[in-house]
Formats: C-alpha cells, sequence, structure tokens
C-alpha cells in the first residue's frame, strides 16, 4: 500500500505488556496475570525496531501505553503495557538517538 499511494505508514500504536508470552498475543489484556517478564517486553520491542526501522516506507509509530507523569509510570514491578521505566524504555530511547 505504500508504494501504491507513495506515503509512509506509521504504526498508530505498537508496544508489548512486560509478562510471559508477551508476542504470542500482544493484543491480550489479561488482568489475572501476576507474571513480570521485563526480558520478554524488551526483546518484543527490539524486535519491532529490528524489523521495521530501517524499511524505507516505515514512518515511525506511537508507543503504548505512555504517561504524562513519567516518574509515577510503569517500574520494574509493573506487568503493563508502558515502557517507562523499564528497559523497553532503552531500547526505544536507543533507536530514536542513533537512528
Amino acid at each position: 500500500m505504500s508504494k501504491a499511494k507513495n506515503k509512509p505508514i506509521i504504526f498508530t500504536e505498537y508496544g508489548y505488556r512486560s509478562n510471559d508470552y508477551t508476542a504470542k498475543k500482544p493484543w491480550l489484556v489479561d488482568h489475572s496475570k501476576d507474571d513480570v517478564n521485563l526480558e520478554a517486553q524488551t526483546n518484543a520491542t527490539k524486535a519491532i525496531f529490528e524489523e521495521f526501522w530501517s524499511e524505507d516506507w516505515f514512518a515511525g509509530g506511537f508507543v503504548w501505553k505512555w504517561f504524562i507523569d513519567h516518574e509515577k509510570a510503569g517500574g520494574i514491578n509493573d506487568n503493563r503495557f508502558t515502557p517507562q521505566n523499564k528497559p523497553a524504555q532503552e531500547v526505544i530511547k536507543s533507536f530514536y538517538k542513533i537512528h
């Protein structure tokens, strides 16, 4: 579609929860899960960037879910979608910084 319209594509949202098997069903919001897996979120976030960042049709995207009050958002005990104050935030930061 990008080539047909001569327009880049922007992802309206992308992101993963920081819990086990996060990339299996990234849309799943299972409030009963208590596990926290920061590495899974980091790996899935890194895969998005490694796969799409260098594509000429990729215009970027919006991270789901980013909160205004950064200091209170996320953290190492949070298994929700936000990458804030977690290792996945550093992945995002590194791609925007060097690319």
